[in-house]
């Protein structure tokens, strides 16, 4: 009787070991099964990421190509700009010394011509002003022209002989000739070749410009010939002294590049 009483209860300890380990091998495998699904999504997510990863590698990699081409070209353009600094430096080093030799040059002219004028100056026949890069030769129409006329008289000849000869050695300047009269209308008898002053002023004009071409031997692009009539007197009508100012012709040393027109 015990003995089958004790196998009883080893086949029931037996059964519930048996039992205890099946529910610890299914909860085990509950488990395993838990971790396995937590590890493929994990595994999954990673998978995303590496190819999230690779995509920004692949535009990074673009990113950096483009940005080292555009470092190449603003190198490229740095170093044009560079060149173009040199480049203006050296026109304006240039332009620097053009300008100091203009003005060195101007101011031998002005000296000569104060020299070689000084018997017309202190007469009052002639003034010679320097001002902002021009030079003005005012000579009063009694040394050129007798009245009324348009040839030059000889005496005229010798003055602008001598004016000629020490502005043939001016560079880089235009050398307009200006014709001026006063208001005092054109008489009769001239008034058949010259109907106003404005025809008078301009062929005494042309013929002081042609006198400097075709004898001293200017270079004549570097001259021009205007008449201005009586519209920019220099000195009052009213009176006989200020109508001999008028009567004038201006010869006006200017740079090339400034017109007659242009000037003030």
């Amino acid at each position: 009787m015990e003995r089958k009483r004790g196998l009883g209860i080893f086949l029931f300890s037996m059964f519930c070991l048996l039992a205890l380990s099946n529910c610890v091998s299914k909860k085990e495998h509950l488990m395993k099964v838990e971790e396995s699904e937590k590890l493929s999504k994990e595994l999954s997510i990673l998978k995303s990421d590496h190819a999230r990863l690779q995509e920004e590698k692949k535009e990074l990699g673009k990113t950096i190509i483009d940005q080292k081409s555009r470092i190449s070209d603003l190198e490229n353009e740095n170093s044009l700009l560079k060149e173009e600094v040199q480049s203006l430096h050296a026109k304006a080093e240039a332009l620097e010394r053009k300008r100091d030799t203009d003005i060195r040059q101007m101011k031998g002219t002005y000296e000569n011509l104060l020299e070689d004028m000084k018997s017309e100056i202190d007469k009052g026949q002639i003034t010679i002003t320097q001002l902002k890069g021009k030079l003005k030769v005012n000579m009063l129409d009694e040394i050129l022209f007798d009245s009324g006329k348009t040839v030059i008289k000889p005496q005229g000849i010798e003055v602008l002989k001598r004016v000629g000869n020490i502005l043939l050695e001016v560079k880089e300047r235009a050398i307009n000739i200006e014709g001026h009269t006063d208001n005092v209308p054109i008489g009769i008898e001239l008034k058949k070749r010259y109907p106003t002053n404005w025809e008078l002023s301009s062929a005494r004009a042309t013929n002081v410009a042609r006198y400097l071409q075709e004898t001293i031997g200017i270079e004549p692009s570097l001259l021009s010939a205007t008449g201005y009539g009586e519209f920019h007197p220099i000195a009052s009508n009213d009176t006989a002294e200020g109508k001999a100012k008028n009567r004038r012709i201006d010869i006006v040393l200017v740079p090339i590049e400034v017109t007659p027109f242009s000037r003030k």
